[in-house]
């Protein structure tokens, strides 16, 4: 008994003490060119060094080791997980709590009015200012690089952003569990909405 207890406390520490690793080593996306590429590691690490598995996210599908799925193979089945995609972006951003160790932004963008251009260049600027300065806990600033770049007489987007993000893997979990069961309320709700009573039919 005794022998068990150790192990599930010592599987607590480990889970608890484990962190979620995120290297995006490039996201690129070209609105002009229409063209979009990108290269991001996950890892799980115990105790925040020791990593135990890892995928990696490339445009052509998930890399698992030597294994390559494409995402057309990639199905969702369960309805659930169908609407995750209605569950806001920015609560969940928020509740991950995500730890920015390292942090590189270089945009480009441009309209065909050149004072546009530059209030744009602004606007991008100030608020990635404004970013950094309220998430000093979150964001390295040490670590923090931004450059926003005008492009003169030319209707054009570009960013190209590498990082390195941690979370911990509790938080990782509770967050998944949230995102589910936000999911089956919508479901629910849907069903309800959908369904006729007596008097209508």
């Amino acid at each position: 008994m005794k022998i068990l207890i150790s192990i599930l406390l010592i599987g607590l520490v480990l889970i608890v003490t484990s962190k979620i690793k995120i290297h995006v080593i490039s996201l690129k996306k070209e609105k002009k060119l229409s063209k979009t590429d990108f290269n991001i590691k996950l890892g799980w690490y115990i105790l925040g060094v020791v990593k135990i598995a890892g995928i990696t996210l490339k445009k052509d599908g998930i890399h698992f080791g030597k294994l390559t799925i494409p995402y057309g193979k990639v199905k969702i089945q369960n309805m659930e997980m169908r609407n995750w995609k209605e569950i806001s972006f920015w609560d969940v951003f928020k509740m991950l709590d995500l730890k920015f160790r390292e942090l590189e932004i270089d945009v480009g963008i441009g309209t065909e009015s050149v004072m546009l251009t530059i209030f744009s260049v602004f606007v991008i600027s100030t608020f990635l200012s404004i970013f950094s300065a309220r998430n000093s806990e979150k964001v390295d600033q040490e670590k923090f690089y931004y450059k926003v770049s005008p492009i003169y007489q030319s209707n054009e987007l570009r960013f190209d952003i590498s990082a390195k993000i941690e979370m911990t893997l509790i938080r990782f979990i509770k967050v998944l569990m949230y995102i589910n069961r936000e999911a089956k309320n919508k479901e629910i709700n849907k069903i309800h909405i959908t369904q006729k009573s007596p008097l209508e039919i």
